[in-house]
């Protein structure tokens, strides 16, 4: 999967990292765009996209993250890594917004 980063309103200085850990869904939503193929954010893409999130919150003095995709939920072990990874970034006083 992937992750994208989006610079919000002018004047907020902070940056939008969107984490998608899959594709898959399970709920079926009439009005739902997702393609809703069986694919998921890789152990390594994580990483790599959590590094990015830990760069941006330094360069910006703040990074906001939203975790989507189809269903985050079933992407469980991955969305528990981020979730521990963002909990130490967010615990770290050099990079706490």
């Amino acid at each position: 999967m992937s992750s994208e980063f989006k610079t919000p309103a002018p004047g907020t200085g902070h940056a939008l990292v969107r984490l998608i850990l899959t594709e898959q869904c399970n709920l079926r939503c009439k009005y739902c765009y997702a393609s809703k193929r069986d694919v998921y954010m890789s152990p390594q893409t994580a990483a790599a996209a959590l590094d990015a999130v830990k760069s941006a919150a330094r360069s910006r003095g703040r990074a906001d993250v939203e975790i989507t995709g189809g269903e985050p939920l079933l992407a469980r072990e991955v969305l528990l890594t981020v979730f521990d990874a963002l909990k130490r970034m967010a615990d770290d006083p050099g990079l706490a917004g």
